[in-house]
Order: C-alpha cells, then structure tokens, then sequence
C-alpha cells in the first residue's frame, strides 16, 4: 500500500535524524499566523518527521481492522488535510482521501448513496432488463 512505502522511503538517517526535509519545508512556513512561529523550532520539524513516518508505517494495519477503522480514517483526513495545506503536492490528499474509503464495508458505501440522494433529492430507479440502478432527480 502507498502509505507502508511511504514510511519504509522515511526510515533513514535525513529523515528522522536530521529532520531533513521537514525543516526546510516548515522554514518556508514560518508566514502562517499562529502556527508560523513554531515552524522555526526544531523539535516542531522532529516531531513531524517521526509522526509522518510512524503514521505511514501503521495506518494501513489500523485500516485493516474494523474496530479502528473510522479512527485511523479520521486522523487520515486529518493528516491529508494538513498536508495538503502546506505543501504543493496537487490532488495527491484528496485522491488519497477519497481512495482509502474503500477499506470500508459495502453497507457504508450505500449509506452514503442513501444519504447523498437524499440531500440532493435523486431517486434509484431499477431497469426491467439490467440488474443496474440507473439514477434521475424526483
């Protein structure tokens, strides 16, 4: 999966004992207000370097297990989210994003169907000859 490969690529030296690239990326962050100032801290670049590394190695085998699942999505948005604002890495977040709701079950995925149909008043519709849902507004 693209998040283990990720952390195995962060186990090395730069990476998680020189902090390198987190400290050159979050220098050139230090104009964002409130957060900007710690940009500059060392520690700040550490403790991201690490926390991206652990998080890509483990996220997918929280993925894996239905009882952490909706956690380990959760601090995946969160994580895609960030990332997504900070650096200039294009859809790469929100693909992700929406790409790993696939570790969710065939029932979440309707749900959210019903849901989305319901808020935009689109009703499923079954055809006499297909097995497939065709889908139109009420």
């Amino acid at each position: 999966m693209v998040y283990f490969f990720a952390g195995i690529a962060k186990l090395n030296y730069d990476w998680l004992f020189d902090a390198m690239p987190m400290s050159i990326w979050l220098q050139a962050k230090t104009h964002w207000p409130i957060l900007g100032g710690l940009f500059t801290e060392k520690w700040v670049a550490y403790s991201c370097s690490w926390a991206a590394c652990v998080f890509d190695l483990t996220v997918a085998f929280f993925l894996f297990s239905k009882r952490y699942r909706p956690i380990a999505y959760f601090v995946l948005v969160i994580f895609h989210v960030i990332t997504g604002l900070m650096f200039p890495i294009g859809m790469f977040p929100w693909i992700m994003i929406s790409a790993t709701l696939i570790f969710f079950s065939s029932d979440f995925h309707e749900s959210i169907i019903a849901f989305i149909s319901q808020i935009f008043n689109i009703k499923a519709k079954e055809q006499n000859f297909t097995r497939h849902l065709s889908f139109e507004r009420n």
